[in-house]
C-alpha cells in the first residue's frame, strides 16, 4: 500500500458547463490527484520517514491508530531539519509529536500545530507546521 498525499481533482477529460477551459490554458503539467510519496511499510511508528515531493522536503509519521501525518521538514522557529535530530513523542493527551532537535517545540502531528514550548508560560498555539492531505493507512504488519 502506499502513502498518497491529496491534490485537488480537477476532471479535465470532457467539457462541460462547469470546467469548460474558456481561457484556453492546458491542464497542469504535473498529475492533478494521489501522488505516492512512500510505500506505507516504511513509515513506521515512533519513527520520522524522511521524503521529498517535488521541491517540498517533508516527514512521516504514524500513530498509534496507524494514520500517517505528512508534515513540513523544517521547523517554523528557526527552520531546524526536523528529520535530522527529531523525534516523535506522545503528548499527555495522546496526540503523536514531533519534538524539534533545537529548542524542544513539539508540533502535532495530525494538524502541525505547536503544541508545547519547553520554556514558555504562554503555550500559544500560533505557531503552525504546513501539513498535507492525509491518506488512512493500514498499520505495515496489516498489509
Amino acid at each position: 500500500m502506499m502513502t498518497s498525499l491529496q491534490i485537488p481533482f480537477q476532471d479535465w477529460s470532457e467539457p462541460s458547463q462547469d470546467n469548460v477551459n474558456r481561457s484556453r490554458q492546458t491542464p497542469p503539467v504535473f498529475p492533478n490527484g494521489w501522488i505516492p510519496v512512500s510505500e506505507s511499510r516504511f513509515v513506521t511508528k515512533n519513527n520520522i520517514t524522511p521524503c521529498k515531493l517535488h521541491v517540498h522536503e517533508l516527514l512521516l509519521i504514524r500513530d498509534e491508530n496507524g494514520k500517517v501525518s505528512a508534515l513540513d521538514a523544517y521547523c517554523p522557529h528557526l527552520g531546524a531539519d526536523l528529520r535530522v535530530g527529531g523525534e516523535v513523542v506522545k503528548e499527555k493527551d495522546g496526540s503523536v509529536c514531533v519534538r524539534c532537535p533545537f529548542h524542544g517545540w513539539l508540533f502535532r502531528g495530525r494538524d502541525g500545530v505547536c503544541s508545547r514550548v519547553p520554556y514558555a508560560r504562554d503555550q500559544s498555539k500560533a505557531t503552525v507546521l504546513t501539513t498535507f492531505s492525509r491518506l488512512p493507512s493500514l498499520p505495515p504488519d496489516k498489509e
